[in-house]
């Protein structure tokens, strides 16, 4: 959809959902069968949000008595597997034109002291290291920026450094 320059996203309300269980590999008892087992306890049809699995008090059965690939069923991850989970997406035709290219601004430069953050620089500046003395010389303050990829490290003496998060 999206090379044919529909946009993309997941349906409102988002969630992942139990579509459906397979039962191809589940045997019933003799009086027993699916319909007296599955309850849907929220949601509907193909957007099931929580299910649960149980023989009725008056069935005269086990969860035991029924097979689950040949096996008499024990475990709820005997279900699971079975368990077909899905996310709904739509997609809109805007009709808008190409987005026009903007050059490069910054790279990102590896911060010795933190393994695991990046720092932004300048297109045209080379990674020079941040030394870990400057950084770690005066108390830190620490922001989660919104975007919740940036991290904001922010010393007394005003000097602030950006960084984001690899991604790993």
């Amino acid at each position: 959809m999206v090379r044919n320059k529909i946009s993309v996203t997941v349906n409102d309300p988002v969630g992942l959902y139990i579509h459906s269980l397979d039962t191809g590999a589940i045997e019933f008892p003799q009086g027993l069968s699916f319909e007296d087992c599955w309850k849907i306890v929220r949601g509907s049809g193909n957007m099931i949000l929580r299910a649960e699995f149980s023989v009725p008090d008056n069935s005269g059965h086990t969860m035991e008595d029924i097979m689950v690939g040949g096996n008499s069923l024990k475990f709820g991850s005997q279900l699971a597997e079975y368990i077909n989970m899905v996310i709904y997406g739509k997609g809109f035709n805007f009709q808008l034109p190409d987005p026009m290219p903007s050059d490069c601004v910054a790279h990102c430069c590896t911060v010795p002291a933190f393994p695991n953050l990046v720092q932004p620089v300048d297109i045209n500046q080379s990674c020079t290291p941040t030394p870990a003395s400057l950084i770690l010389s005066r108390p830190l303050e620490i922001f989660q920026a919104a975007d919740a990829e940036t991290i904001l490290l922010t010393n007394k003496s005003m000097l602030k450094h950006k960084f984001v998060k690899k991604r790993i």
